[in-house]
């Protein structure tokens, strides 16, 4: 399968923004909030902070705008969010979008938001789990 890199537009942001939010409430991370506290907190400091992140999106060669998955990071050590749709996944896509922000894998950086599956890349990889990276208020 053939995969295209590119930077994130403000077209891709809905997008971004809707799946990211789904993917933490439905982690149960957020399980003792309530879900329009959650969802409209969070939704404000996504879009707070995304013009301070960089992001890389994954598409159709063809199609620029049939995203497989995208990732949200900071350099040179900051992963807030990655995520890949659900009939692409397995198809190492996290992966290539990894080493297309960072150049490199993840070994021992920080990560801003973890998901069950984020949990599992985490301990693979050494992940330091690290939420005030995202809030400005790196430790």
């Amino acid at each position: 399968m053939k995969i295209n890199f590119r930077d994130a537009t403000q077209k891709d942001i809905p997008f971004i923004t809707s799946t990211w939010l789904n993917a933490c409430w439905n982690s149960k991370k957020y399980k003792d909030m309530k879900k329009t506290t959650f969802m409209e907190g969070h939704h404000k400091a996504i879009q707070k902070r995304m013009s301070d992140f960089s992001c890389v999106v994954a598409c159709n060669p063809d199609d620029p705008y049939v995203i497989y998955g995208y990732i949200v990071y900071n350099r040179p050590e900051t992963l807030h969010f990655s995520y890949v749709k659900g009939s692409f996944r397995g198809l190492s896509i996290c992966k290539q979008l990894i080493k297309e922000a960072f150049g490199k894998d993840l070994r021992a950086m920080n990560i801003t938001h973890m998901t069950e599956y984020s949990n599992e890349v985490g301990k693979k990889y050494e992940l330091n789990y690290n939420p005030y990276e995202f809030y400005e208020v790196g430790v």
